[in-house]
């Protein structure tokens, strides 16, 4: 044997393997893009796709692509010729091929059902024809990598009959997968940082107000609960709630607001205790009364609002109190008030599954209005 012949049997003894490498990985980078994406918004809290990241996995599999079919094919091309035939002249070994024609026809006909179907005006016909050119298109790249494994059968059995040492390529495939995997992770990993200092900032302006609110509310109502930004970061906001327990049941009123990370409060709910065994006028009177105890707890604190109309004061709207009474104890009620940024609901269950576990309270929530949302 040569030494250029010996280095063509190597070649078709490592390229297949590294080419289904370039392959694999390629493919493999766009769901590492995806998974860090999770990461991203699960973890870290987010909001949209980093494209740098996206770009570095399209460029990826573009490189990886164009490098599977440059070895791919010059390997499939080199046996065909006659270089290869005098190879194995020389080994005394010849070798049959499986063949692959009838692989590589469905999946040019899944290839082209798809493409006509994709023209359809029905969207799940589109669809369809979506998956069957991806089907199309994973058959033939199983079929071009079937192909490339048996020729680097062939190129070992030629190798073995030669008394030839063939080389490794274990290192070669765990750079090819390596490589994308590091690159992007060198992407993603400042945008992790930066989102974990942000969101420790954030959760450092949060616990400010929330301790502020708390420390009110533990003074105005009977007792108070907020959450702690330190402990878990939330980056829809955290809640600190006041309560009125009431002496004559175990039943209760209370006022919640939404601190977010800016250290702003964003949204304010009452719940207001109703007494099915109570007369109407009670009622509202008690609400009334527990709604301004709340509110007086509230508009004492120095903290700051997103909109001025969550630190004014709240009343039960007139016309609210009209539907609340026409209906019964049992009935559901609301009212909305979207200009102010006000919705007033009453929520009970129905007379046949009330029981001692069932609850009845006016809902109340107070957020900036439409406009200035």
């Amino acid at each position: 044997m040569t030494e250029k012949e010996i280095r063509t049997i190597k070649k078709y003894y490592t390229r297949p393997v590294t080419a289904a490498a370039y392959l694999c990985t390629g493919l493999l980078s766009m769901f590492i893009w995806i998974f860090l994406d999770m990461i991203r918004s699960v973890v870290f809290h987010l909001s949209g796709s980093c494209m740098e990241v996206a770009y570095v996995a399209i460029a990826i599999l573009l490189i990886y692509m164009v490098l599977f079919l440059f070895q791919g094919v010059s390997v499939i091309w080199g046996v065909r010729r006659k270089k290869w035939e005098v190879i194995q002249e020389k080994a005394h070994t010849y070798l049959s091929y499986t063949d692959r024609s009838a692989e590589v026809l469905a999946a040019n006909t899944a290839i082209a059902a798809g493409r006509l179907m994709s023209r359809s005006g029905d969207d799940r016909v589109k669809t369809a024809g979506d998956i069957s050119t991806a089907v199309g298109g994973l058959i033939g790249l199983h079929a071009i990598v079937s192909i490339l494994f048996e020729i680097r059968k062939s190129a070992k059995r030629i190798a073995d009959a030669l008394g030839m040492k063939l080389p490794s390529v274990k290192l070669r495939v765990a750079v090819i997968i390596l490589v994308p995997l590091v690159l992007q992770l060198a992407v993603a990993t400042p945008y992790y940082v930066q989102a974990v200092r942000e969101s420790r900032e954030g959760a450092a302006r949060a616990a400010v107000v929330l301790e502020k609110l708390e420390q009110v509310f533990e003074a105005s109502c009977d007792r108070a609960y907020a959450d702690d930004p330190m402990e878990y970061y939330k980056d829809y906001g955290y809640r600190v709630t006041g309560y009125l327990e009431h002496e004559d049941n175990d039943t209760e009123s209370y006022l919640s607001a939404t601190v977010n990370n800016d250290g702003v409060v964003e949204e304010i709910t009452y719940s207001l205790d109703i007494d099915v065994n109570a007369s109407k006028e009670d009622n509202i009177a008690q609400a009334k009364a527990d709604l301004a105890r709340l509110n007086q707890a509230l508009r004492s604190a120095d903290v700051p609002f997103l909109s001025p109309n969550l630190g004014e004061e709240h009343t039960l709207r007139e016309d609210f109190i009209a539907l609340f009474q026409q209906n019964s104890y049992y009935e559901n009620c609301r009212s909305y008030y979207d200009e102010e940024g006000l919705f007033i609901g009453y929520y009970t269950e129905s007379q046949e599954d009330y029981n001692d576990y069932s609850s009845s309270y006016i809902y109340m929530t107070v957020e900036p209005p439409e406009e200035e949302g």
